[in-house]
């Protein structure tokens, strides 16, 4: 039976799956996936996961122990400060193009 919990469990794998483009665990068969599961093997960490802040989230979204994983509304506070993160990154690096640019003329 799906419970809170397990929407966050869901969650997590969700964000691997819009991070990576693919699906989490790959083409692994379920009954694969189960028995690492059960025997505490989480997800190998994909490339596209550079940030370990980021992949903690995932982590902790998904722990094994249902009473150990982050609230959403936690989740979601994290998420929105990875996006203002990025956002300040952009243009930092918008600014810097800017400044390389009326430097050269």
């Amino acid at each position: 039976m799906p419970t809170l919990q397990s929407d966050v469990y869901s969650f997590g794998m969700c964000i691997v799956e819009a991070v990576t483009g693919q699906v989490p665990w790959g083409d692994l068969p379920d009954p694969v996936v189960k028995f690492h599961v059960s025997r505490g093997q989480f997800l190998p960490r994909p490339k596209n996961f550079r940030d370990d802040e980021q992949w903690e989230l995932v982590k902790v979204l998904c722990a094994f122990d249902p009473s150990n994983r982050m609230e959403l509304s936690g989740a979601v506070n994290k998420l929105e400060h990875f996006a203002q993160e990025e956002l300040i990154q952009e243009r930092i690096a918008e600014y810097n193009e800017e400044t390389l640019s009326e430097l050269r003329l």
